[in-house]
């Protein structure tokens, strides 16, 4: 568990400037696909711990993480869905 809390807590996320024609559009998050595949890794890691009849003493602090990561994967999605929109969207005024 603590492997997966240092993992997150000093990652560095790629934000990258997006540019649409020759309109500077705003930035982005770039490497999804790896961040995504790792949440969801590690949130399945996190829920099997907290079946385990062990997990007693870190219950808290397991769910908390877990919680931490399902949110983190949340705000993650929706900046992906803003990425779509921005890719599709019209010129800006």
């Amino acid at each position: 568990m603590k492997e997966i809390e240092d993992l997150w807590r000093y990652s560095k996320f790629t934000v990258m400037k997006f540019v649409k024609g020759t309109v500077d559009r705003g930035y982005i998050l770039g490497g999804v696909d790896d961040i995504m595949a790792t949440l969801d890794e590690h949130i399945m890691n996190l829920q099997g711990i907290s079946a385990s009849r062990f997990v007693e003493p870190f219950k808290n602090s397991v769910y908390e993480l877990e919680k931490d990561l399902s949110h983190m994967s949340e705000v993650i999605e929706v900046l992906c869905l803003i990425t779509v929109l921005l890719k599709l969207s019209g010129p800006m005024p």
